[in-house]
């Protein structure tokens, strides 16, 4: 059900949000989305366990600086650093003697630098 729910909105806002040509110069960029946790499973001193997620959250932000053609010596391209945040609940765990509800969540912040380059009219 929440699969559903988060293909249509993807799908709505992809019709609604208006593309923009690039710019030169420094941008912001941000994103939103699901995530989904595949099961955990754990074996320690006492025994083996396996760990479910329910559907989770992720969002994050870019800073980065389209080069445009100011600088010919280094090409076409752009920098950025991401920003990202991801979180899933804990549905429930499995131990050998049965299932529980669990109670927490699972969460991660990660930073990312990229950089992309643009070649404009270049065949193999």
């Amino acid at each position: 059900m929440m699969m559903r729910i988060f293909i249509g909105l993807f799908l709505l806002l992809l019709g609604v949000i208006p593309a923009q040509a690039a710019q030169e110069g420094f941008y912001l960029g941000a994103w939103g989305g699901g995530t989904f946790l595949d099961d955990s499973k754990v074996t320690g001193h006492e025994g083996r366990m396996s760990v479910n997620y329910r559907e989770g959250t992720a969002a994050g932000a870019s800073l980065g600086y389209d080069l445009g053609a100011l600088y010919p010596q280094v090409g076409q391209g752009r920098v950025e650093i991401e920003f990202a945040y991801r979180r899933n609940d804990l549905k429930d765990a499995r131990f050998s003697d049965g299932r529980f509800a669990a109670d927490g969540d699972v969460s991660a912040w990660s930073v990312m630098f990229n950089s992309f380059g643009e070649f404009h009219g270049y065949r193999p």
